[in-house]
């Protein structure tokens, strides 16, 4: 039932603060209530939890208003409606000053009932209301041409196209100054978020998952349509990139030139995994493309099917490239998926857009991985060009081998490719704890599970290393040396790979060991001990390893320069 002294009371600008069920709450079709409160002016409009969904056909949103949707709200599409290619849950077109906030609040749309073609059959859906056109554009929020727009809190599902759609409108070629925190965006058609427009775009916080359906089925995709769009001040910080189909992040420039704004790009802090896709790909930034930069700082990509990072198609004179401190551990893991099989990849499929591939820099970036590959591959179809002007250091920790694929004149190139402890280099402190995917244990024994025991650590070491716990690395080739070093006491340094033994005539290089790989995260923060950037004390009883791989003791050789100096006044690691 309508309230309708308070909206008289809204409309005459007495009330500025207002309730959405004033207007009535049909809970079959609600459209008309929610759209009428979100017209009536008001500055600030509750929509209230109904204990029942607000159904709705689309709905536009409005100028200079703030919206917030109670806890436990749940606005759905209303099915057998969005017949209409475009037609969206929710639409800001050419508005400014909105506000929307929904903490614990979802909207959501029917995917299901979108999908056409072989992947319906496949997943055997019965279609309760009929063929819809085939498209990929029914968003459940969609932002064209605004202004000072802020959401945050919501929960975004299950959409025909993109959880969020952000571009320009009839008046204004971008949106600008979009503000999204706290967002999740799950199980959307295309694009967990789209962005074709925009200047001054920061994304802080939000998770993008399970995207599938219709190509690229990424995370996010930044991709202009058209020379005169902009992608400008766009930030991606703390977000997370979980399980799409296609790439966690990817960045199309293929439509823009140098005549556009340069792009400047950020995304900070961010964590790329995917059981389903790959991780960041840059693409498609023409000879003649944009100038300006994209910039990936202390991102971590992990277990993915496909590559961990791909550049591809990267003029040397377009916007500059650069990971910093990033990490790709454990990428690539299917060879079947398709593709160039490396945990990097550099790539120049074609050469009628891109003549000199370059402009990208690696600066202290990590690669983990198990396979016996380069950890960086440049690869090309139907030329023979170089790379040109990459630059920066991955440090590589890999069992199995330590090398790069880059072409010819690769010694014209200052991108350097080293073995994790070569040249003294020692990883973050905070490794650990931010980016290894496995904690490793060493030992002669095969063992079903790890049990505590009591360490015993020489003379003169931290009391750390002599607790009755389970003694794990972040460093593969640590473990290894703890497994095949032989009886007694022995000095290893781990930043010149260098090891020597008290007794060296009792190390056997026919010896089996076994390595144990440990999911860090199943065990709890409060039951680890980080002694150093090598050590973690785990006081669990026992832990059940997620595998164990069998090695013999002369594989220590491959990795190590053993020295005979044994000298007891030395304060090297030793275990």
């Amino acid at each position: 039932m309508k309230n309708l002294e308070a909206i008289a009371e809204v409309k005459s600008g007495k009330r500025t603060d207002a309730n959405a069920s004033w207007w009535g709450f049909d809970p079959e079709d609600a459209t008309e209530g929610l759209q009428a409160a979100i017209d009536s002016g008001a500055r600030r409009l509750i929509v209230p939890n109904m204990r029942a969904d607000w159904i709705v056909r689309p709905i536009k949103l409005a100028s200079n208003q703030e919206i917030i949707f109670e806890r436990g709200t749940v606005v759905s599409a209303k099915r057998g409606e969005y017949r209409g290619k475009g037609d969206s849950l929710f639409t800001a077109q050419d508005v400014e000053n909105l506000t929307i906030r929904g903490y614990g609040a979802t909207f959501r749309m029917w995917k299901q009932d979108y999908i056409t073609g072989l992947v319906l059959e496949q997943f055997d859906w019965h279609r309760w209301y009929g063929q819809y056109p085939k498209a990929e554009w029914r968003m459940t929020l969609s932002i064209r041409g605004s202004k000072n727009v802020n959401v945050s809190g919501l929960t975004l599902k299950d959409s025909g196209g993109d959880g969020i759609y952000v571009d320009g409108g009839k008046s204004l070629r971008h949106s600008e100054n979009v503000y999204l925190r706290d967002i999740t965006c799950e199980n959307h058609y295309r694009q967990g978020i789209s962005v074709i427009s925009a200047e001054n775009l920061i994304v802080d916080n939000c998770t993008f998952s399970n995207t599938w359906g219709t190509p690229p089925s990424s995370g996010v995709d930044i991709e202009p349509d058209l020379a005169d769009q902009r992608i400008k001040n766009v930030k991606f910080s703390g977000c997370q990139f979980v399980d799409n189909a296609g790439d966690g992040i990817e960045i199309f420039l293929a439509h823009i030139t140098d005549e556009t704004e340069d792009v400047t790009i950020r995304f900070d802090n961010c964590y790329i995994s995917s059981q389903h896709g790959a991780g960041i790909r840059v693409s498609k930034v023409r000879d003649n493309g944009p100038g300006g930069y994209i910039e990936f700082n202390n991102c971590t990509v992990e277990n993915t099917k496909s590559y961990g990072i791909k550049v591809q198609e990267k003029s040397i004179t377009g916007a500059r490239v650069t990971f910093n401190d990033c990490a790709v551990i454990n990428a690539a893991t299917d060879r079947d998926f398709g593709g160039e099989w490396s945990p990097i990849s550099l790539s120049l499929p074609q050469t009628n857009i891109v003549q000199a591939m370059g402009g990208i820099d690696f600066i202290d970036c990590f690669v983990e991985d198990n396979f016996e590959r380069p950890a960086v591959a440049y690869t090309q179809q139907d030329s023979d060009l170089p790379l040109q002007d990459v630059t920066g250091t991955i440090t590589v920790l890999n069992p199995t081998c330590v090398n790069s694929e880059l072409g010819k004149d690769t010694d014209k190139l200052s991108l350097i490719v080293k073995a994790y402890g070569q040249n003294s280099t020692n990883l973050p402190f905070g490794f650990i704890k931010r980016q290894a995917t496995y904690l490793y244990h060493g030992s002669k024994q095969l063992l079903p599970k790890l049990k505590k025991r009591q360490a015993l650590a020489p003379p003169g070491r931290p009391p750390e290393e002599a607790l009755e716990a389970i003694y794990l690395t972040p460093d593969f080739l640590f473990a290894l040396a703890c497994a095949a070093r032989p009886p007694g006491t022995s000095k290893i340094d781990l930043t010149e790979r260098t090891i020597s033994f008290d007794k060296p005539d009792q190390f056997q290089p026919d010896e089996p060991i076994y390595i144990y790989y440990v999911d860090s995260t199943k065990i709890s923060e409060d039951k680890k001990i980080y002694i150093d950037p090598y050590q973690v004390a785990v006081t669990e009883d026992e832990i059940t390893p997620e595998k164990v791989e069998t090695y013999q003791s002369s594989d220590l050789l491959k990795h190590y320069r053993v020295i005979d100096n044994w000298d007891d006044s030395e304060q090297d690691k030793s275990g």
